[in-house]
Parts: structure tokens; C-alpha cells; sequence
């Protein structure tokens, strides 16, 4: 369960009706006789099988399936955020801009995102305006200036919501005056980097609607597109966010990379195409 679930020590003594330390003893005692054997796979090898297929299925100029082992998410996610923030540091260039969104994937991307590069002069605006979320990867003006400090660039600061009740709210705050800055960097974005969100993401619905963030034409118009996403629950919005053209780039895990692809085989999928 530790190993082939994900599952927590606490968890699995719960399950189990035992202590914690109990389960660490066992697990500790299953190491020393051989029972579980623990081979580390290298995050910067990339499975060049899986990332061509995606790269044939979906039209990407590159994609990064990262081997990791673990099924623990939160650390999948950082793995892969990491050898995708290393890929994206040799694909920006200084005097650019470069877009970036709240969420678990861009938060983990701009904290794994390299110091030793001699980018310069890259002016980082943000793709959404602020979420009500208090937890660090939904703070994504703090998140914003020191990824730009990494560039050794200028952060761009929207104060705006993420979310508004109503269609004539969206258009009064895209409308005004202190918005144009933005909306025009948002129009020549030269990079940018997206989490792939559950549904309705990538879904045209009345909710997409209602959001204060770039639009799906100046986002298509950017000259690179970089998505990270990993996870089961993810599954869906990948498979919109890579049909929707898009992404020029795509990183992930290998077990989400095989669930896309045998949900795409599966014969409900065939049924819906």
C-alpha cells in the first residue's frame, strides 16, 4: 500500500489497526529482507517512446515524459516541474515576455526554475488575475516577482479578481484604462507556461466566460506554449488541452502519460470521437 498505492504510513496504520511506528517497522523490516526493493529511475532521462507518440498524436515540438517510480502526486509533480523548468530555461530568451498562471503546476515550475542562466530582461506578467486561495501556488503576485527576479526581469502586477459574477463585470474590468498594459502583453507573449486544471478547463462554457485572463486567440498566437500536468484527475484536461492545438510543449510523468493514451484508446473515447 506504502509502495504501490501512495498510501501514508498514518494511513495504512489506520487501514490496518495498528501504530504508525508499527507500519514504519514493517516497512523497514520488508527493505532489510528484500521483500521491497527500491530502484531510484533518473528524472532527467526522458522516455523518448512515450514523448514521440505524444509528439506525432498531438503535433508538440517536444514532450518530456519523466520516468519517477513513486506514486506519491506532490512529488511526481515536482520532479516533473523541475526537468521542465531545466527544458524551458534553454528554450526563453532574454529581452522577452513570458506568461505564467497560478496553480500547483506553474507554482512548483517558477520555484524548480534555474538562478544560473544568463537570461536577462524577460518582463513576466501574469495570465490570470488573483485567486481568493490563500495557499502559496494560488499567490501568484509573490510568485510572479521572484520568478522574475530569476530572470532578472520586471514583474507585471494585476490587481484584478481571477473570477467575476458576471459576463458585464468581465468586460468593465478588461475594458479599463489600467488593463491595456496588460492585455497588450498578453497579445505578444513570447512564452508562456500553463498548468492543465481539471474540467471545465480548456472547455468553452459559460464559466471560462467569467475569467479575468487571457484569451484562447492570444494564447494560440503566442510563439511557445509550455503545459505541465500530472495526475489521474488530470486525465481529461490533458486530453483537451492537447487536442485544442495549442501546446507547442507537454510535460508529465510516465503513469499519467500511459493513462492518457489508454483512455484514448479505450473504446468510449473511439465512441465520442
Amino acid at each position: 500500500m506504502y509502495y504501490q498505492e501512495g498510501l501514508t504510513q498514518e494511513t495504512i496504520a489506520k487501514k490496518l489497526r495498528t501504530s504508525r511506528p508499527a507500519v514504519s517497522l514493517l516497512l523497514a523490516e520488508a527493505r532489510k529482507n528484500g521483500v521491497v526493493q527500491i530502484k531510484i529511475k533518473d528524472p532527467e532521462v526522458n522516455n523518448e517512446e512515450l514523448a514521440g507518440q505524444f509528439q506525432k498524436r498531438f503535433g508538440l515540438k517536444k514532450c518530456l515524459v519523466i520516468p519517477c517510480g513513486i506514486r506519491q502526486e506532490d512529488v511526481v509533480l515536482k520532479i516533473v516541474a523541475s526537468q521542465a523548468a531545466r527544458f524551458a530555461s534553454r528554450m526563453m530568451k532574454s529581452h522577452t515576455t513570458v506568461g505564467t498562471s497560478w496553480g500547483g503546476s506553474c507554482y512548483e515550475f517558477m520555484q524548480a526554475f534555474p538562478e544560473d542562466t544568463e537570461l536577462c530582461n524577460i518582463t513576466v506578467v501574469p495570465l490570470v488575475g488573483g485567486s481568493p486561495l490563500l495557499t502559496r501556488e494560488f499567490q501568484l503576485i509573490e510568485s510572479v516577482r521572484e520568478f522574475s527576479e530569476k530572470l532578472r526581469g520586471t514583474p507585471v502586477v494585476l490587481y484584478s479578481p481571477g473570477f467575476v459574477d458576471t459576463i458585464e463585470d468581465k468586460k468593465r474590468y478588461m475594458g479599463s484604462l489600467y488593463m491595456q498594459s496588460v492585455l497588450e502583453k498578453w497579445r505578444t507573449l513570447d512564452f508562456a507556461v500553463i498548468g492543465v486544471g481539471r474540467p471545465p478547463e480548456f472547455i468553452r462554457c459559460n464559466y471560462n466566460d467569467k475569467v479575468i485572463g487571457i484569451e484562447e486567440r492570444d494564447l494560440r498566437s503566442t510563439n511557445q506554449v509550455l503545459a505541465v500536468a500530472v495526475g489521474s484527475s488530470k486525465i481529461f484536461s490533458i486530453i483537451g488541452a492537447l487536442n485544442s492545438g495549442i501546446l507547442d510543449y507537454f510535460a508529465t510523468d510516465e503513469e499519467t502519460a500511459r493513462q492518457v493514451l489508454n483512455v484514448l484508446d479505450s473504446k468510449v473515447i473511439k465512441a465520442l470521437q
